[in-house]
């Protein structure tokens, strides 16, 4: 990225990450970042443009997270400071599945979300006491993320939240467990 062109992009990456694409304008990033409208058209050229270059951010951001989140052992405390350091990213991510009805949002986000889950799994399914081969713990685990994402928001999501969350499909994975004992499907 050139050095000109960052706080337009930091600025943007925030505005989406917080309030989503559609109160990204020329007007308030300008504002925002002291500089005029000419010169975001001599760098994007238009609104589409820097949208696609928010998502190649988010891509390269996430590839960074992606690294983190190989290296976690456990759920808690683990990936919870992964998600909670890239907090600003993972709300980013969020937006991108609340507005998946964009095809470029829907693609980046199961691109990301997939890999993430692939490097998740294992402790994922161990926390739960489910088997590692268990699709179960996949499916699980994508409907929680789906569920985080459409509970949270830039004021809610805290480590409080992440806990509250994760107990949540604790529980549920236990009751599954349970039902598959009682109807011998386990």
């Amino acid at each position: 990225m050139k050095i000109t062109e960052e706080p337009w992009v930091i600025t943007g990456y925030k505005v989406f990450a917080e309030k989503g694409p559609l109160a990204i304008s020329v007007e308030g990033l300008a504002r925002t970042v002291n500089k005029n409208k000419s010169s975001f058209y001599h760098h994007f050229v238009d609104l589409e443009i820097f949208i696609s270059r928010l998502l190649n951010y988010h891509l390269e951001r996430s590839e960074i997270i992606l690294d983190e989140e190989k290296k976690c052992e456990n759920i808690n405390p683990d990936l919870f400071k992964v998600i909670m350091k890239y907090r600003r990213d993972v709300l980013f991510h969020r937006q991108l599945l609340i507005h998946r009805n964009n095809p470029n949002f829907d693609d980046l986000y199961t691109k990301i979300t997939e890999q993430g889950i692939t490097n998740i799994l294992e402790i994922w399914n161990k926390e739960l006491g489910l088997s590692t081969s268990s699709s179960r713990g996949k499916r699980l685990l994508k409907l929680g993320i789906e569920s985080l994402f459409q509970r949270a928001s830039s004021q809610n999501f805290t480590l409080i939240f992440l806990e509250c969350s994760f107990n949540e499909l604790k529980a549920i994975a236990v009751e599954l467990k349970n039902f598959h004992k009682m109807d011998g499907t386990v």
